[in-house]
C-alpha cells in the first residue's frame, strides 16, 4: 500500500505492490505490513522485504528474536525488539524496548499517521446466496455471489482477470488453488481460511469482517501472489509461507514467512489505482 504523507525534513520512500494505491501529496511511503493495532512476528526466520507500521496511538510493532528481519521503514507507538530481530531501515517509534536492533531510530510521526485507514467491502448478496462446494477443477464465471465458498483437496479454481467475486466465506483445503491471468479481487464477508499447501496467483482477498474476530486464517507452507486484507479484523500467516503482496490487518500475526513486495504502477496523486 501507497501512503504519501508530509514528514518535515524527512523523505521517505519505499516500494511495493498493491491492490489499491492510496496516494496523499507529499513523500511517499509504501507498505508490505500494515496493522491498525498490531504486528506480531513471531521467532523467525520471518523476512519482511517492505516497510512496516502500526498506524494507531498506543499500537504495538513486536518482533520476536532468532533471525526476524524487516528490510524497510518501520513506524509503530511502541516497538518491542527482541534480540536476535532486526529492522534494516529506519524505525520510527516512540517507545523502543528489546535488544534488537535496527539501523536509525527517531520518533514517530503524528499518529494515527493514515486517515481513513483503508477499507473494504463485500457484497451483502452473500448473506441469502447458496453455498458452492467445488470439487473438480472449474473457471468461475464473473459476477459469482456464493455464501460458504468450499474448494476441494487438489482442485484448481480459475477466476476471470478483473472479474467481480463475493463469498461470505472460503474455505480451501490441502493442495488447492485459485488462480487468475491477471490482478482480480475475492470479497470476503466472513472468514478466508485455508489448509496446509495452498497456491493463491494474481488474486487479492479482501475481508470485510470487523471487530476482534479471524477474518484471514492461511495455512503452513502455501504460496500467494496477491494481498490479504482484512483492514478491521485478524490475520494470521501460519509458518511456511512465501507471499509476493501485501498484508493489511487490524491485528497481524506472521509466523515464520516471508512477505516481499514490488513497486506498484500507480495513478496521479490522490488516486487509487491496481498495478
Amino acid at each position: 500500500m501507497r501512503i504519501s504523507r508530509l514528514l518535515p525534513m524527512l523523505v521517505l520512500l519505499m516500494s511495493v505492490s498493491t491492490a489499491q494505491a492510496f496516494m496523499d501529496p507529499g513523500t511517499g511511503l509504501d507498505f508490505a505490513v500494515l496493522a491498525q493495532k498490531q504486528i506480531n512476528l513471531t521467532n523467525g526466520p520471518i523476512t519482511i522485504n517492505g516497510a512496516a507500521g502500526v498506524n494507531d496511538k498506543g499500537g504495538l510493532l513486536k518482533l520476536g528474536g532468532i533471525n526476524v528481519v524487516i528490510n524497510g521503514t518501520s513506524i509503530a507507538d511502541f516497538s518491542i525488539l527482541n534480540t536476535g530481530s532486526l529492522i534494516n531501515g529506519t524505525l520510527e517509534t516512540n517507545h523502543l524496548a528489546g535488544g534488537g536492533k535496527a539501523t536509525t531510530v527517531q520518533p514517530a510521526p503524528p499518529l494515527p499517521f493514515i486517515t481513513p485507514f483503508p477499507s473494504v467491502s463485500t457484497d451483502p448478496c452473500v448473506i441469502k446466496a447458496p453455498n458452492l462446494t467445488i470439487s473438480s477443477n472449474t473457471t468461475l464465471p464473473s459476477p459469482t455471489c456464493a455464501g460458504q465458498l468450499t474448494i476441494a483437496s487438489g482442485v484448481v479454481v480459475t477466476l476471470m482477470p478483473g472479474g467481480t467475486y463475493n463469498f461470505n466465506g472460503v474455505r480451501m483445503l490441502k493442495n488447492s488453488s485459485i488462480t487468475a491471468s491477471s490482478s482480480t479481487d475475492i470479497h470476503v464477508r466472513t472468514l478466508f481460511v485455508t489448509e496446509n499447501h495452498i497456491m493463491i496467483t494474481n488474486v487479492n482477498v479482501l475481508a470485510s469482517f470487523n471487530g476482534n474476530n479471524r477474518a484471514i486464517d492461511l495455512g503452513k507452507s502455501s504460496q500467494v501472489t496477491g494481498n490479504l486484507e482484512a483492514p478491521d479484523a485478524i490475520i494470521h500467516i501460519h509458518d511456511g509461507n512465501n507471499i509476493l503482496g501485501e498484508v493489511i490487518g487490524l491485528i497481524v500475526t506472521i509466523e515464520p514467512s516471508t512477505v516481499t513486495v514490488t513497486p506498484p504502477n500507480c495513478c496521479p496523486a490522490g488516486q487509487m489505482c491496481k498495478p
